[in-house]
C-alpha cells in the first residue's frame, strides 16, 4: 500500500486468515501511525516500500512419473535408476524428502527396464515424518495401510 506522496509500506497478501489479519496487521497500523497521529516517519522507517524490484521467483521442483524430474534450481531429466534417492535436502538438514523407485510393469504385469516413483518419505525437524508408498497391487498409493484416493483432491488421477 502505498500513498500519492509515497508514503506507505508493501501490503502482503499471505496472511491465513485474510482480510481479518490483513486488516490487524497491515491496514490499522498505517492508519493510527500515518493518518491519525504524526508518526508515519516512524511507520515507514520500520516497513518500507517494497516493490520487489528484481526479485527472481525460485523454480518450482516436481518429479513424476518413470522418474521425470525438474529440480530446483530448473534443470530438467529423466532418471531410471533402481533404489532410494534424497531428492531434497534443506542446508541446515531441517526437512528432507526422499523417493523409492521400483521397476515399471507393463499392462500384463511383467516388469520392464524402465523404473517408476513408488514411494517418498518427507521429514521436517518440527514435525512426523510422513511415509506415501504405492498399494500391495500397485494401482494406488497408500499413508500406514490407508488407502489415499489423490484424484478426490485434485492431486493425482492416474488413468482418468
Amino acid at each position: 500500500m502505498t500513498t500519492t506522496d509515497g508514503r506507505g509500506s508493501h501490503v502482503s497478501l499471505v496472511h491465513r486468515n485474510w482480510p481479518v489479519e490483513h486488516e490487524v496487521y497491515d491496514v490499522q497500523p498505517k492508519e493510527w501511525c500515518c493518518e491519525l497521529s504524526d508518526n508515519c516517519e516512524y511507520f515507514s522507517f520500520l516497513r518500507p516500500v517494497d516493490y520487489c524490484w528484481g526479485y527472481m521467483p525460485p523454480f518450482i521442483g516436481w518429479m513424476f512419473g518413470d522418474p521425470h524430474i525438474r529440480t530446483l534450481d530448473g534443470f530438467g531429466y529423466t532418471f531410471n535408476g533402481l533404489g532410494e534417492y534424497t531428492l531434497v535436502e534443506t542446508t541446515h538438514d531441517n526437512f528432507t524428502l526422499q523417493g523409492r523407485t521400483a521397476k515399471a510393469r507393463d499392462a500384463n504385469g511383467t516388469e520392464t527396464d524402465a523404473t517408476v516413483f513408488s514411494a517418498f518419505a518427507a521429514r521436517d525437524v518440527d514435525s512426523d515424518t510422513v511415509h506415501i508408498g504405492m498399494n500391495a497391487t500397485r494401482d494406488g498409493m497408500c499413508h500406514d495401510n490407508y488407502v489415499l484416493n489423490l484424484c478426490a483432491i485434485g492431486l493425482v488421477c492416474v488413468g482418468v
